[in-house]
């Protein structure tokens, strides 16, 4: 059954990330661009994902490093926060374009610049938004393309 796109999650407790996790696990991504304002919950949600995934160790924000990687089971998983980049350049210098180029799963924390590259012809986007009352995630399809079958 193919998920129609665009799709809306609510989350009103920070134990129902665990709701968006299992949809994305079964989505089964390549990379994941994850859009919202500072604080929205894009490192919580990664967190939520990767530990769902089997990995069992401390998840950091890779704001700073660019990359963090993990190893979870055979998988390993780049999650990436791009904020930092201003230009394609900076794109390249960081080698971020491996990245996709590998059989793992690439999560992306403010990928404007590489919604604007030719880099990707395939992502699921997931949009964070926040209110008094909740968070709104919404799932789409940047390329509105079918989603690969590899996590």
């Amino acid at each position: 059954m193919a998920l129609h796109f665009p799709k809306l999650i609510y989350v009103n407790s920070i134990e129902e990330w665990e709701v968006v996790v299992q949809e994305i696990i079964t989505l089964k991504p390549q990379v994941i661009l994850l859009n919202g304002q500072l604080g929205a919950g894009k490192t919580t949600m990664v967190k939520y994902l990767i530990s769902a995934l089997g990995y069992t160790d401390e998840v950091t924000s890779p704001t700073f490093s660019i990359v963090n990687e993990y190893q979870a089971g055979d998988k390993t998983i780049y999650h990436m926060d791009l904020y930092r980049l201003e230009s394609y350049e900076d794109l390249f210098h960081a080698g971020i374009e491996e990245y996709f180029y590998s059989d793992s799963l690439c999560v992306v924390e403010w990928p404007s610049l590489l919604l604007q590259s030719d880099l990707l012809t395939e992502a699921l986007v997931i949009t964070i938004e926040v209110n008094e009352e909740q968070r709104i995630v919404t799932f789409d399809n940047a390329f509105d393309t079918q989603l690969p079958d590899r996590l």
